[in-house]
């Protein structure tokens, strides 16, 4: 397990605790992140390797956070913009179209967005 991996788990964390907290999440893929949110291992619940490879292996998880772009992707590949000549089977932050409907984003990324457009 990779460091990386461990970080898919902590964003679907994060968003549940957002979504508890009554932040509000839109875009193509929001239904699909509050399910990934709803999901989400309580902090500490993985203690084994198995675990979290069970858990990394369920793709209804793969929550990836892009502060860069002020928005998260629920990753699924086939759906992925960032893949058209990639070959890769992870995200590609360094890819990622607003217009994917891997996209969503929570109050705090349109606020972030909203701050940028201003600056």
């Amino acid at each position: 397990m990779v460091i990386h991996e461990l970080l898919d788990i902590e964003t679907a964390g994060a968003t549940a605790d957002d979504l508890a907290a009554g932040t509000g999440i839109s875009g193509p893929a929001a239904r699909r992140a509050i399910s990934a949110a709803a999901r989400a291992p309580v902090a500490g619940a993985v203690r084994t390797h198995r675990q979290a490879r069970v858990i990394l292996g369920n793709p209804a998880l793969t929550v990836y956070d892009n502060p860069r772009a002020f928005l998260m992707r629920v990753y699924n590949r086939d759906r992925a913009l960032c893949h058209r000549l990639d070959v890769s089977d992870t995200p590609r932050p360094d890819r990622c179209r607003p217009s994917c409907a891997n996209v969503a984003r929570t109050d705090h990324h349109a606020d972030q967005l909203l701050q940028q457009a201003m600056s």
